[in-house]
């Protein structure tokens, strides 16, 4: 199902960046899956919908993953946000700690603690962080 709702706030070439946006969270999580499932870890897809004032109302995928120690979802939260060009959570259940994702000019960096050491998205930090994410479950 595609929904999509005009946005209350429009930015220009709304559409077009709504399209970029949606397009890029489901590269990340097409990476995200593939290299979860090399390990191999249990992957299911499900999907959200997100409403932004400057874009509308779209749909992205949330990947779920099991690993033998926890669950982990890769949670697409918005594109416009405050200093950076969107935002994903990569969390552990039961206990809700997560790393942000964000999306930034030279491209998607985990943002950990402190919030200003940054690691670049590759499969060896996605590996990595799961690992320290699943510690903390």
């Amino acid at each position: 199902m595609s929904v999509s709702t005009l946005p209350r706030c429009p930015v220009e070439n709304w559409e077009a960046e709504r399209d970029e946006w949606v397009d890029a969270v489901e590269r990340l999580v097409d990476q995200a899956e593939a290299w979860a499932r090399e390990q191999p870890w249990f992957v299911h897809r499900d999907r959200k919908t997100i409403t932004e004032d400057t874009i509308g109302s779209y749909e992205v995928s949330v990947l779920m993953i099991r690993t033998p120690q926890a669950g982990l979802i890769l949670d697409p939260i918005a594109r416009y946000i405050m200093g950076a060009e969107g935002l994903m959570d990569f969390c552990v259940f039961p206990s809700y700690e997560y790393v942000r994702i964000i999306r930034t000019e030279s491209g998607w960096q985990f943002a950990t603690n402190p919030p200003t050491i940054n690691r670049p998205w590759s499969k060896e930090a996605f590996l990595e962080i799961a690992a320290e994410l699943a510690k903390k479950a």
